[in-house]
């Protein structure tokens, strides 16, 4: 379409979204608008985050797990256990073909799921202590 002033380019740039089942958002990473569907729920664009190969939507999923991650004291304990087997591994302390990083993943899968059904706060204190203990047995 051909346009001889900005007013008739916004007018016909509008009948396009609206004919296309879109509308304009702004994206909560980068704050650049982007086209989405009426229904979508959407709220991040599919550009390249600068500086990385992830999109936005990618990067922010990200991000959000990272900071739920960071919150959950569960994840803090098994991030401890699990880099000191790391360095252990790195040091030469431990063999490198021991499966105890593997290990560690699964013990906090189980307890992670005991953890994340549990309601109250002295019942999750109490998941902690036993992922601890157990954690403590598989680095001994």
């Amino acid at each position: 379409p051909i346009c001889d002033s900005l007013t008739k380019f916004v007018k016909q740039m509008v009948q396009v979204l609206i004919h296309k089942e879109q509308t304009l958002r702004k994206c909560k990473n980068c704050d650049r608008y982007f086209a989405s569907r009426y229904s979508s729920l959407a709220e991040y664009c599919t550009r390249k985050v600068a500086g990385t190969n992830s999109t936005c939507q990618e990067y922010a999923s990200k991000k959000i797990y990272k900071k739920k991650q960071a919150e959950n004291p569960l994840y803090q304990v098994f991030t401890t256990y699990y880099n000191r087997m790391y360095v252990r591994i790195r040091c030469g302390n431990l063999d490198k073909d021991t499966t105890l990083l593997d290990d560690i993943k699964l013990l906090h899968q189980e307890f992670s799921s005991k953890y994340d059904t549990s309601n109250d706060s002295e019942s999750k204190e109490k998941i902690i202590e036993s992922f601890i203990i157990e954690a403590d047995k598989l680095l001994s």
